[in-house]
């Protein structure tokens, strides 16, 4: 059937009827309910998912944080092995350099008691 509008224009309408053996609306409802729990098990793997990448992020800042440990750990251990070597060169050449100078007093003090003698 045909009707005039609110602004003066022809609308037309329908009237809708259920045939024999159409289903019922209830199929809306339950489709709208499964789009629903598909959106709710979408969000929960979502939750997953991010869950797992932050494990994952953490994971590797802790392996990143556990080798800087241990880069800094040996290269702390090499200045030390660097200082030790250092320190034992400069007591072997002040070691050396007192025996030199007790040489030289010797080899003095042997001239001068020849001297002496003579």
């Amino acid at each position: 059937w045909d009707e005039k509008g609110v602004s003066g224009f022809k609308v037309i309408k329908y009237r809708l009827r259920r045939r024999e053996g159409q289903p019922s609306l209830d199929h809306v409802q339950t489709l709208a309910e499964e789009k629903k729990l598909a959106e709710e098990r979408r969000e929960g793997r979502q939750r997953v998912a991010d869950a797992n990448r932050a494990i994952k992020e953490e994971t590797k800042s802790a392996l990143r944080r556990e080798r800087d440990e241990q880069r800094t750990a040996v290269r702390t251990e090499k200045v030390a092995a660097k200082e030790a070597a250092k320190t034992a060169r400069a007591e072997e050449r002040e070691r050396v350099r007192v025996e030199r100078e007790k040489e030289k007093a010797e080899k003095c003090e042997a001239r001068t008691n020849a001297k002496e003698a003579a």
